[in-house]
């Protein structure tokens, strides 16, 4: 994700760590400096840091790190990879705390979103 303002960055910044498009909307928000109520599960990526990043795509849900990438399968198995070095070695059964980590951060995320949604909880995200 790039921001380009030479008004807000002059000497430019780089900010390293895990980010998502659900992050968009606060670290936009607060780059306006205008009021708003988050009422999503991103954080503003200026001002905050995850431990992780999950996703899903049909069938199977995903958990990346700073050095693991953790994948769930609904239908097969649960794998873990050192994706920095493109490894295709599952270290599933090497770094099972690692996988546990990643595995609860990704449930609780898919529970917290199921909650807010059956909830009504999300709205327009403004005061």
């Amino acid at each position: 994700l790039i921001f380009y303002s030479p008004t807000l960055f002059p000497k430019g910044e780089k900010v390293d760590g895990l980010g998502g498009q659900i992050d968009v909307f606060p670290t936009v928000m607060d780059l306006l400096n205008m009021p708003y109520e988050n009422k999503t599960l991103g954080i503003d990526l200026l001002k905050d840091k995850r431990a992780y990043m999950c996703f899903s795509d049909d069938d199977k849900v995903g958990c990346i790190g700073p050095k693991y990438y953790f994948i769930h399968r609904m239908i097969d198995k649960e794998s873990l990879y050192e994706y920095a070095h493109l490894s295709k070695t599952d270290l599933l059964n090497q770094y099972p705390l690692v996988a546990d980590s990643m595995r609860r951060y990704v449930y609780s995320m898919l529970q917290a979103t199921q909650w807010l949604v059956a909830n009504d909880k999300f709205g327009t995200g403004t005061k």
